[in-house]
């Protein structure tokens, strides 16, 4: 699975992404956001007013079903090698913006 599927299911963000294998299999649509037809501006605009659409308690339910299927991808122990990572990088980040 890709890395940015499941870092945005892990920050319980809703996600729209193309209909295609690699995708299918954690996201539920309708569940864990929208698959949309691969390259369709259309279909995409349609995901969008849809969760547009959907009271403020819908996407609350999709977004506590967003983290519970990382949690079922995530290796604990990769994850964990990964968070000195982005301590620094966000470090970094803000050392910028202080400098600016």
């Amino acid at each position: 699975m890709l890395l940015k599927l499941l870092e945005t299911l892990a920050m319980g963000k809703l996600l729209g992404a193309s209909d295609v294998s690699g995708h299918r299999e954690p996201i539920r649509d309708g569940h864990h956001g929208h698959r949309v037809s691969a390259r369709s501006g259309e279909a995409l605009a349609h995901c969008l007013i849809r969760w547009l659409q959907v009271p403020k308690a819908g996407n609350d339910v999709m977004t506590n079903e967003c983290a519970q299927v990382a949690t079922g991808y995530a290796r604990p122990a990769g994850a964990a090698g990964h968070r000195a990572d982005y301590a620094a990088a966000l470090d970094r980040a803000d050392q910028s913006v202080e400098r600016s």
